[in-house]
């Protein structure tokens, strides 16, 4: 994105073509938007993660097989979730 603003920042001091000014534009508002709904998904993560931290800690129900692998594997895909 860096290299986005910086060649539109050097187009705009010459004699830049309009339609790829406008292009450069479009993509810069393409990422800001995906940015934005990242930051949101993340917020939304992050009070997901807070929840589950301020709930007591109690046993942890029994699965099939017993030996608690459900809930890991809960926490990785939370955990792969906001890596995403």
């Amino acid at each position: 994105m860096k290299v986005q603003i910086a060649t539109m920042m050097q187009l705009q001091g010459s004699r830049a073509d309009p339609a790829h000014l406008e292009r450069l534009r479009s993509m810069l508002s393409e990422k800001n938007g995906e940015i934005q709904a990242l930051k949101i998904k993340l917020r939304r993560l992050e009070k997901v993660e807070m929840t589950l931290k301020a709930q007591p800690s109690s046993a942890p129900v029994e699965t099939g097989s017993g030996d608690g692998t459900y809930y890991t594997d809960l926490k990785i895909q939370l955990l792969n979730s906001v890596g995403e």
